[in-house]
């Protein structure tokens, strides 16, 4: 019995599932107890590393773009949407790469959630030294850095899609036509 292109992908919706379920657990909690606008400690004695500070972002990273709720619904849909549709046509991928893209796919559609459901992400890691942040932020930061070690360091990561032919005129690895 022959699997489809979309069946192989699980693994890539997998992953971005478990990141979407993780950041709303964790909104949800914070939403449930932490007040809008306080921090709390996580950790005792560790507040001036780490705070949870609850707050809502209507805007994009950094608190840039404030109030573009629509734009910021749309875009991560239409890249989550072309990482999909890439990846369904790769077919079998590296873990590496399911992995990344699972984290960015995930990322982008938790914070989307977030923007429909209460009409702005919540973000609430705060480092101090960075804007606060949530774990679908996370998530596509580091799907982000695992998808350019990839790229830099693994042979073949992105080959040809699956059954993809080789035209007359296209070069192989070493400089020949087909």
């Amino acid at each position: 019995m022959k699997t489809t292109k979309t069946w192989r992908s699980w693994p890539l919706f997998l992953v971005a599932a478990l990141v979407i379920a993780l950041d709303q657990w964790t909104k949800f909690l914070v939403r449930s107890i932490i007040p809008a606008n306080t921090s709390r400690d996580p950790i005792t004695g560790f507040g001036k590393y780490l705070t949870f500070t609850h707050v809502r972002n209507t805007g994009a990273a950094f608190g840039m773009f404030r109030d573009t709720n629509t734009l910021f619904i749309i875009l991560p849909i239409l890249v989550a949407g072309a990482i999909i549709v890439y990846s369904v046509r790769q077919g079998r991928q590296p873990w590496p790469l399911v992995l990344a893209f699972g984290m960015q796919v995930g990322g982008a559609l938790g914070n989307v959630v977030d923007r429909i459901v209460i009409g702005g992400v919540t973000d609430f890691i705060d480092v101090h030294w960075w804007p606060i942040f949530n774990v679908a932020d996370s998530s596509v930061v580091i799907g982000t850095a695992v998808l350019a070690i990839v790229a830099l360091f693994v042979d073949d990561a992105f080959p040809e899609p699956e059954g993809e032919e080789k035209e007359p005129g296209d070069l192989e690895p070493d400089g020949e036509s087909v």
